[in-house]
């Protein structure tokens, strides 16, 4: 099973068409998308829910993940 870290690096390390280049992080941490500009994809490092737009700062993975718990 891979880990959100190791998918992060994984996706990181690929090569842009646009920059010929791998792909590399962002500040966040998250891959850049292929163009190499801010990504449009956030993984969360706990549990690897992978969400649009911006950084969240509630994770919806990690909370449906507790409330499973809770049941």
């Amino acid at each position: 099973m891979t880990t959100p870290d190791e998918k992060c690096q994984k996706l990181a390390e690929q090569i842009s068409p646009s920059t010929l280049a791998p792909v590399g992080l962002a500040r966040c941490g998250c891959p850049n998308n292929l163009s190499g500009q801010y990504p449009v994809l956030h993984i969360c490092k706990i549990c690897g829910f992978v969400g649009a737009d911006t950084l969240h700062t509630v994770c919806p993975g990690c909370k449906y993940l507790e409330e499973t718990k809770k049941d």
